[in-house]
């Protein structure tokens, strides 16, 4: 577990080659592990191989980790340790958003929000902070304001890095549209 959030932290950080290496060591250690274990780190493969720009390889791993995801016994989307459908869906995010995949990505992010538990207050609100920003994106204002709204009411509670981020992202992305 170590080894894969070493992974995460090196693909936020743009080191690619570490990150699927590290990925990749980090899935091939354990043998024994559940089937929503190894879910979660062949999730992590592809999120890094997409990262590294191997797109035949990031498909090959998020195709593995959706098998595995749905061989688990609790496969209709209720928590699974701490991998789930909806986390399964955040890393099929970043794999299509790494891949230029930007109505794939927004799909993922979707799908993320509908099978995340209402307990999961923070990385909701992140997540539905990068699908405002995926709908910018692709010039949707008025869908990327409503998602913005749906962070900025969870926004009051946190107490997060990433989602105080999210805040200064959306201020400067929305700057442009004031006068709209």
């Amino acid at each position: 577990m170590v080894l894969r959030a070493l992974s995460r932290q090196a693909s936020s950080l743009g080191h690619h080659r570490q990150a699927l290496a590290m990925a990749e060591a980090a899935a091939g250690l354990r043998s024994d592990q559940s089937p929503a274990g190894t879910a979660f780190l062949r999730g992590q493969v592809a999120v890094a191989a997409a990262g590294n720009g191997d797109r035949a390889a990031a498909v090959k791993a998020l195709s593995a980790a959706e098998r595995e995801l749905e061989r688990s016994a609790s496969g209709a989307g209720t928590l699974i340790g701490e991998f789930h459908h909806a986390a399964f869906a955040h890393q099929e995010y970043a794999v299509r958003a790494l891949l230029g995949d930007r109505a794939g990505a927004i799909t993922a992010l979707e799908t993320s929000l509908r099978h995340r538990p209402v307990t999961e207050t923070r990385i909701r609100a992140i997540t539905t902070a990068r699908l405002a920003e995926a709908r910018l994106a692709q010039g949707h204002l008025e869908e990327a304001v409503t998602a913005w709204n749906s962070f900025l009411d969870d926004y009051p509670g946190l107490r997060s890095g990433r989602a105080t981020t999210s805040l200064r992202n959306m201020r400067a992305r929305l700057r442009p549209f004031a006068g709209t």
